[in-house]
Order: C-alpha cells, then structure tokens, then sequence
C-alpha cells in the first residue's frame, strides 16, 4: 500500500510562519559607551578632528545604547548621561535619521563644554576611569531591567594621559623623571612596578571585556611643555597600557589614535591653570622602524621615509639644545651579530654619521654633535647571541642608532658610553 503525500501546502504554511517568527524576534543587543572628557589647562583645545573620530564611535551606539560623560579633573563628576535613546521599529531610512539625530545631541553637548569644563584644578584620570567602570556596571543593570543585552562595552579618553592628583599623581610616582625608556627591560620593570602598586591599592577597576580608545594622548596645551616624541609615542601608551593590562584590558583592546600636536595655550579664563609635570628628556633610540638601511652599508634602504622620521626627532633635538645650551648630543651606532668587531664598529660609526647628516640637514647644528659607533659594545644592549646561536629578533633590536644628550640623569650609563668609546678609538 503507498503512503499517503503529506500536503505541500501545509508544509510551506509552516515554513512561511517560521521565518515569519524568526524575523520577528528583536535584536536587544546594544552598546555602552563612556566618554571620559579632560578639558583641563593642561590639555589641548580640542580639534574638529577629534570629535570626527568621536562620531563613528557614537553612531554605533546611540540607538537604543547607553551614554554617558565623565569630567576627569579634581573630583571626577558624572557630567551627564544618556540612556534614554530608544530603538523604534522603522525603516533603514528612518532609523539613520534617527542616529544622526541622537549623535548630534551628544556632540552639541561636547562641543559647547560648559558642562565638562574643569571647575576645580588638577586631573585625576585613573579616578575618572573607575567612575567610568562604575557607570559602565549601572548601565549593565539598566539593560537588564529594559530587557537589552549590551554586547560591547568601550571607553573612550579624551585627555592628555597627564595625571596631576590622586593615586596615580605622576609626579609621586616618578613617571616625570623616569629617563631609562632607551632599555626596554628597564622601561617593563618601571612601569609594571607602578601597575601593581595601584593593585595592591586597590586603584584599579575591573575593566575585563572592556575597549579602550585614546583621543588626544599626550596632545597637551601651554602651560605644559609639549612632550618629546618619545614621551608621546612611546612613554605614555606603555604607560596606559600596562595599567590597563593590570585592570583586565587585553593589548588588542587598547587603541590610540594620533593627532598633530600644536601646544596652543588654552583660555585660562574659563580652565584652572594644571599644575604642568616636568618630563625628563629621554634617550632616544632610532630602529629599524624609524630608519632602515641597506644590508652592509650606511645608506637608508628607503631615504624619503627615513628622512621624514628623522625631522620630528630633529625638531626635538633643536628644541632641547635651545634650552640646554650646554649640551651636546651624542649619536651613537649599534649593530647585530658578534663577528668581525673591527667591521661592525666603522660600520656602526659610518651609520651613526649618516644619522648626524641628516639631523643637520633638519637644523641640529653639527657643532652640538658628535657620531661615533660603538657596535656589539653599546652599553645595555640584549645579547643577541644566547648559547652562541644568533637570535635574529634580538638582533634586530640591537640595529640601531641612539642620541644621547651629554647631561642624561643616568650620569653612570653615559660614563660607560665615554669609556667604550676611548676604549674603541685609541
């Protein structure tokens, strides 16, 4: 006997009313940003740009999301929040109108700043980050009580990343006059050490799952000295990001995004004067990333980009010699691989002249130089042959060239410098 045909039409009735089903279930996931804001002496009037970046960020949240404002300096202070912006079922058109309604309310809230001025001094930024991480947990609860699920949690800080009170004080904390960033062991030791202080203080929030974006990172305003490239580039990210690693943030959560700097001074009128931090003037260490050169030879494998390099650091150079007219920086080679001691010394020093060259080109005055290469024997360079067996990564690391300036804190490094040098040029 043949079984009976199931109708088609019930079937595809059936189908038809579970997709219809599944369309209809509402996605209740959304976002919850937190905007910390620095607008304090120390830091720089903020550019257009910034709040471009800030409006990508924005959109991604505002409809149906949670939003709120944190003001860092003195005691920071929930500037406002915005956890009433509601996800209406409407077209795609509708809705992007929607968004850009929503961004602009917190734009024009940011823009017109009377509300995130600093009304007392100084700039506590840790303390503001775990007000942040406080509000991020109220928004947490909201969600669950409005039936939403927030799937991504972010920060973002506008602020210079200069602290001037609170646990993480720079100035108590001896991140002002730290000048050993040319040794990055020292610079790990350093900067862990502080990290776990704040933990064992109990300073530090639980940031896990967690995004953090930097906007403005060391991007300061008169009265602070602008910070040195390497301050900027390098001691302030490693900075944030080991104490942020400390508090649950992993590396590739971390983002900071670069600005041209102008040092503008900002109204005094309406900002409380910061006290400014006095930042030593680092070594600084040019390699591979900032100036490769041909296998074997003193010539850039790719001169424009060298070049281009070497004119920020030149600036800076200028600028410290104009205020340490004492000085004299010394550009010192460095090379890999411990073989022909005779070769990588004149190959070191042909490459430390070619740096000096080009510094001069850019305005060092090359009275206020002197280039020398001290090849395998640079004092604190990583052994790049462990076991006798050549490390190529280490070695990479040890291609390179230092300027030091003659009156570094680290009065017994450079002692050690001067005497290789004598002991190379006899």
């Amino acid at each position: 006997m043949k079984a009976k045909k199931k109708p088609c039409v019930i079937i595809t009735i059936l189908m038809l009313l579970g997709i219809v089903a599944c369309n209809s279930v509402k996605d209740n996931s959304v976002n919850a940003l937190i905007i910390i804001v620095g607008r304090h002496a120390n830091a720089n009037a903020f550019h257009e740009t910034f709040y471009e970046e800030l409006e990508g960020y924005l959109k991604e949240t505002v409809y149906g999301g949670y939003i709120g404002v944190i003001s860092s300096e003195g005691i920071p202070r929930i500037a406002e929040r915005f956890d009433y912006f509601e996800a209406i079922d409407q077209n795609e058109k509708k809705r992007e109108k929607q968004i850009k309604i929503n961004t602009d309310i917190v734009l024009d809230f940011l823009r017109e700043g009377d509300s995130t001025y600093a009304i007392t001094p100084e700039n506590d930024l840790l303390k503001a980050i775990q007000e942040a991480s406080a509000l991020l947990n109220v928004f947490e609860r909201q969600a669950k009580r409005d039936g939403k699920n927030i799937k991504g949690k972010r920060i973002i800080i506008m602020d210079s990343g200069i602290v001037t009170a609170g646990v993480l004080d720079f100035s108590t904390h001896g991140i002002d006059t730290f000048d050993s960033w040319y040794n990055d062991e020292k610079t790990k030791i350093f900067t862990d050490s502080i990290a776990v202080r704040l933990e064992k203080n109990k300073a530090l929030p639980n940031l896990k799952g967690t995004n953090i974006v930097f906007i403005g990172l060391g991007d300061v305003a008169r009265p602070q000295k602008e910070l040195s490239t390497l301050v900027k580039k390098y001691g302030l990210p490693t900075i944030w990001t080991t104490i942020l690693n400390k508090a649950g943030v992993n590396a590739d959560s971390i983002e900071v995004l670069e600005f041209p700097s102008t040092n503008k001074a900002n109204d005094v009128n309406k900002l409380p004067p910061v006290r400014p931090i006095e930042f030593a003037d680092f070594i600084i260490s040019l390699g591979e990333e900032q100036i490769r050169f041909e296998l074997g030879r003193a010539v850039y494998s790719n001169p424009t980009e060298a070049e281009n390099n070497l004119k920020n650091f030149a600036d800076n150079v200028v600028k410290y010699i104009s205020r340490n007219p004492d000085v004299k920086i010394y550009v010192v080679g460095s090379e890999s691989k411990d073989q022909d001691r005779q070769y990588t010394t004149a190959l070191s020093e042909a490459r430390a002249k070619t740096v000096m060259e080009t510094l001069a080109k850019f305005g060092v005055s090359k009275s206020k130089m002197e280039a020398f290469g001290l090849a395998v024997s640079l004092p604190g360079r990583e052994n790049d042959r462990p076991g006798n067996n050549f490390n190529s990564e280490i070695g990479k690391k040890n291609r390179k060239v230092v300027l030091i300036p003659s009156d570094i804190g680290d009065q017994a490094f450079l002692q050690k410098v001067k005497d290789t040098r004598d002991s190379l040029y006899k």
